[in-house]
């Protein structure tokens, strides 16, 4: 048997729809290669019911494959890392004005829940000092692109008054914007 053993029952499965005359489209699959490894394959498959046929069309994607599990991997330790530290730390996107993400120290440091924060971006301004907006709120619009250090004060919803020094990197796109 060339399907890999924790691929047998989603291959069965996926030729059991062919032979009741069911496209399958995208299926994924692993098979034993010469030297033992395991390639993985993505199937199209069109069953000629009246011809008794099958024509299939396989694809590599194998490094596609690997490509994804190296990204899940590198989630994973970003995640790990984001949610031991002691500081806030939070990804925004300027495309999209949306909060990407917001680690739990976040809540710790702000006062707000991370949930409150991401249905009200715009609330995080809001906390700002009035006596320190108008020079936060500049320093965002003069230098959005490049990474710069700032101090000021928070309101927390609690009322009391918390000194934050942000450092802040922008994030470029593959065209360096």
């Amino acid at each position: 048997e060339f399907v890999h053993p924790d691929d047998r029952a989603s291959t069965i499965s996926a030729a059991d729809s062919l032979q009741d005359g069911q496209l399958v489209f995208t299926f994924e699959n692993r098979y034993q290669c010469r030297d033992g490894s395991y390639r993985w394959l993505s199937w199209n498959s069109l069953p000629m019911t009246d011809e008794q046929m099958i024509i299939a069309v396989a694809r590599n994607v194998s490094e596609q494959k690997t490509v994804e599990h190296q990204l899940r991997e590198s989630e994973q330790n970003f995640k790990t890392l984001a949610e031991s530290l002691p500081l806030a730390l939070g990804l925004y996107s300027l495309e999209s004005q949306k909060i990407i993400y917001l680690n739990p120290a976040y809540e710790r440091i702000y006062g707000y829940s991370v949930e409150y924060q991401y249905e009200n971006p715009q609330k995080w301004f809001d906390m700002i000092h009035k006596e320190d907006q108008d020079r936060v709120v500049k320093l965002f619009i003069e230098r959005y692109s490049v990474s710069f250090d700032v101090e000021y004060r928070i309101y927390r919803p609690d009322g009391d008054l918390c000194w934050i020094r942000l450092h802040y990197i922008p994030q470029k796109n593959e065209n360096k914007e």
